[in-house]
């Protein structure tokens, strides 16, 4: 039988960075009896849990090594001698190919939480004409042209963001103004300290209707689930009228988290079936979606807003950050440019947050998989917190956050703060909403 081989030297490298350390790297081929390859390296020195990046080059460069390939411990390790096993045949190698040249690299790459993230890009088009397998990459930055992130990444492509676990402060000051409490819910945005105990994929950008469209396989299909129909100015534009029932299903999907799985029939099943089941692609939690929203900050935006600071500093913070005061939805009729004066813009228009997420405030409200629950409790869990619907709003609202486009005075802009947290019927008819997606996906 034809086994996978190498030709060429095989080599493990390691880098450390801060007192994080790999030694006592080993590879070596199972040869002729597995196809598989095994490995093990040896952490030493990290205070706080680091990832560990594997990169190749081949006789021709780089070789895109997607981490479905491998099996082990890279994202958020401890010290200690951790296995590994690769797969080469999980990225279109045949067992019958050699591989000339090969060499493979382990590094560290980071214990602070503003640099403990890693990309992974998934090649929509790629997926849908067939190769799941061949579609998604990871790398350290995405390869950027010189006006930055090129159409592909919010037509075709899908980028992802590794935000790493951790400890935040969730919650506003109440000072901060905006601050959005009531009589019925006083508790709304009381600051309480959450943990996020496992590492996340979340999308750089609002999920486009050219990324739906290629996902769903037509224009027809996407139309649905949004205003704008124009051909030109569509695609780039964030989807702005959907519905977490058309998202996650009206069977299992509708009640997380008793059940934790999608519908296939539904928009998230279609991401997942793209890809064979090999990414559980869903919503954020309301906590994770804060963790990420604020990128390390505890202020109102993810850029600042202190409670001793002006209404006009608020005003300037959410205006860099945000696309908010363009409260006529977009249409064929005043679409305009791709950066009108009215409705949503194209994603990425405006600045990204310490983790290089986009439109985190503003443009649309981005739907959660969370029951909307208002009233925080001293007793409620804190360690990746998640609640039954016995305490949701109505009873089965669901949580949106990040405020939209539609927030068209000053005083608006309290639902654009990391904080600010909003509610939502699931069932609400696409026709008469501004709520867009941003996609999770768990590190496996």
């Amino acid at each position: 039988m034809n086994r996978m081989s190498f030709s060429g030297i095989l080599v493990l490298s390691s880098l450390s960075l801060s007192a994080a350390t790999l030694s006592d790297v080993t590879f070596e081929q199972s040869w002729p009896w597995s196809k598989l390859c095994r490995g093990s390296y040896t952490l030493s020195g990290a205070s706080s849990p680091v990832d560990v990046v594997v990169e190749a080059t081949g006789e021709n460069g780089r070789v895109r090594l997607p981490m479905t390939a491998f099996d082990g411990d890279f994202f958020g390790v401890a010290d200690g001698t951790h296995p590994f096993t690769f797969d080469p045949t999980a990225f279109g190698y045949t067992n019958s190919t050699v591989l000339t040249g090969f060499s493979l690299s382990l590094t560290v790459q980071g214990e602070a939480a503003a640099d403990a993230g890693l990309y992974m890009v998934i090649d929509l088009a790629q997926a849908k004409a067939g190769n799941a397998a061949g579609a998604v990459s990871y790398c350290n930055a995405p390869d950027l042209g010189a006006d930055g992130w090129s159409d592909s990444y919010k037509t075709t492509k899908l980028v992802m963001r590794r935000i790493p676990a951790g400890t935040f402060m969730m919650g506003a000051p109440s000072g901060e103004l905006g601050n959005n409490t009531s009589a019925t819910y006083p508790t709304r945005e009381k600051q309480h300290v959450v943990t996020i105990s496992q590492p996340f994929w979340i999308s750089v950008f609002e999920v486009t209707q050219k990324q739906l469209e290629t996902v769903l396989g037509s224009r027809d299909a996407i139309l649905p689930y949004t205003y704008l129909t124009n051909d030109t100015y569509y695609a780039k534009r964030p989807v702005d009228r959907i519905n977490y029932n058309t998202l996650r299903g009206t069977g299992d999907g509708a009640q997380y988290p008793a059940k934790t799985s999608v519908d296939s029939n539904s928009v998230l099943g279609s991401f997942q079936s793209l890809l064979d089941g090999a990414i559980a692609f869903d919503l954020p939690t309301e906590a994770q979606w804060e963790y990420a929203c604020r990128a390390g900050a505890a202020t109102a935006f993810c850029n600042g807003g202190t409670p001793a600071e002006s209404s006009a500093a608020y005003d300037s913070y959410a205006s860099a950050v945000a696309r908010w005061r363009s409260s006529t939805r977009v249409t064929d009729a005043n679409c305009g440019s791709l950066d009108t004066t009215v409705g949503t813009a194209e994603v990425g228009s405006c600045q990204p947050n310490a983790w290089g997420l986009y439109d985190m405030h503003g443009n649309v409200a981005e739907w959660t998989r969370d029951y909307a629950v208002l009233d925080v409790r001293d007793n409620d869990p804190n360690t990746d917190p998640v609640f039954s619907s016995s305490r949701a709003v109505s009873g089965f609202y669901r949580s949106l956050r990040g405020g939209a486009y539609t927030a068209a005075e000053a005083a608006d802009r309290q639902c654009l703060r990391c904080a600010a947290r909003a509610v939502g019927n699931p069932n609400t008819s696409a026709a008469n909403t501004h709520h867009g997606i941003r996609l999770y996906a768990p590190v496996n």
